[in-house]
């Protein structure tokens, strides 16, 4: 919407010829600007008598395209097209939208890098190979259309052993879409995470001696730190001195007295380091 009509850019054009007043005075009393109000004086002077006010109205912008430019909505359907199926040449593409060439869609392509069957793949690949749809097709293109498994997945970039992973997942679940989702990896042991054997060590120094800290028990153990069994206390709610005494007590009546598990452990480990 412009700021003023045509009318009363008129009637600031005549501020200035009729009544006298300076440009910097109207162009500041009416917050244009110089340029402006001339751009506006050059169309009055311009047009004939009677229509002086009609040259004065807001002209529509014009968007300059280059000649024969693809728009950016069919440019998008492109990449549609290209994340989909990117082994689709420049005449395929064509003929499924309407409105462009095969010239045209050659010129989208090389303008976003994408001009070969290899940069398509690429693309494809980056973009869309989590897409439960994008597998579908890789998968239908060998059941239905009956391809080589090895030449599917040359043509996207992909191994055998994944080819397979998702037909498996794709047939035991009924070749339902929602199971060629990628499924979030359950972790179940962390990195350098204590063994069970280690924790249940740990746990039979805690029932023989729970006034011992954490850093007593990493130095007995040579291969654990302090803070390492400061995770397993945590983790096993014995890290306060109550707890631990509360979990000696309770457990115990069901071990067997220690000639000493520190011991066998010392022993152990000076056998390991003296050889």
């Amino acid at each position: 919407m412009p700021k003023y009509t045509a009318r009363e850019r008129l009637e600031i054009i005549k501020e200035v010829i009729i009544k006298g007043k300076s440009v910097v005075q109207v162009c500041r009393q009416y917050r244009i600007s110089r340029t402006l109000f001339y751009r506006w004086l050059s169309r009055y002077k311009q047009a004939v008598y009677g229509k002086k006010r009609k040259a004065l109205a807001a002209k529509k912008r014009k968007i300059i395209l280059a000649k024969n430019q693809v728009a950016s909505k069919i440019e998008r359907e492109i990449l549609k097209i290209v994340k989909a199926y990117p082994h689709y040449s420049f005449h395929k593409i064509a003929q499924i939208l309407p409105g462009i060439g095969n010239h045209g869609v050659q010129n989208v392509l090389k303008r976003l890098n994408l001009n070969t069957f290899d940069k398509r793949i690429a693309f494809a690949k980056k973009h869309s190979l989590v897409v439960p749809l994008y597998k579908k097709r890789v998968i239908e293109r060998v059941i239905l259309g009956r391809e080589p498994v090895a030449k599917v997945c040359r043509e996207y970039g992909i191994s055998r052993t994944i080819f397979y992973r998702w037909l498996n997942r794709y047939e035991e679940g009924g070749r339902k879409l929602d199971v060629l989702w990628e499924k979030i990896p359950e972790v179940k042991c962390y990195w350098r995470q204590a063994t069970n054997k280690q924790i249940e060590t740990i746990l039979k120094i805690v029932i023989e001696h729970p006034e011992y800290s954490t850093h007593k028990i990493a130095e007995i153990l040579p291969w654990i730190s302090n803070h390492g069994v400061q995770n397993i206390f945590r983790r096993q709610g014995l890290n306060t001195y109550e707890k631990r005494l509360a979990y000696a007590q309770a457990q115990a009546p069901v071990i067997t007295p220690a000639i000493g598990l520190l011991d066998r452990v010392k022993s152990v480990w000076e056998k390991f380091i003296l050889g």
